[in-house]
């Protein structure tokens, strides 16, 4: 399990698959809502046209997101203005629940 942080200001993800060797599915919770703890940016999959499609918007705290790795997915820059304040806990909270290789491994994926 990972929590992780996207603070105000420049807390991002760019776009990425995750690696299907130890898990197909990417799931998490949503922990923060946009207009609420954050104003602009956030959880996005990109189409066959390459266009963003940003789902932040349909999120409420508590939801579940379950999806395929390999859609190329990422977090746009969490509320891109503000100046980011590295002690604050403000801005996006997601708790993924991933199964990746540790960084100890040789020739990890």
């Amino acid at each position: 399990m990972q929590i992780v942080n996207y603070p105000l200001g420049g807390g991002q993800l760019r776009d990425h698959v995750d690696p299907r060797k130890n898990q197909r599915i990417v799931t998490g919770l949503i922990m923060s809502k946009k207009g609420v703890d954050f104003q602009s940016g956030g959880f996005y999959f990109r189409s066959k046209n390459k266009k963003k499609i940003n789902i932040e918007d349909k999120l409420e705290i508590g939801d579940a997101v379950i999806f395929y790795g390999s859609l190329v997915h990422g977090v746009d820059v969490v509320d891109k203005s503000k100046k980011i304040n590295w002690k604050s806990y403000d801005g996006r909270w997601f708790v993924g629940m991933f199964v990746n290789d540790s960084d100890h491994v040789k020739n990890r994926i």
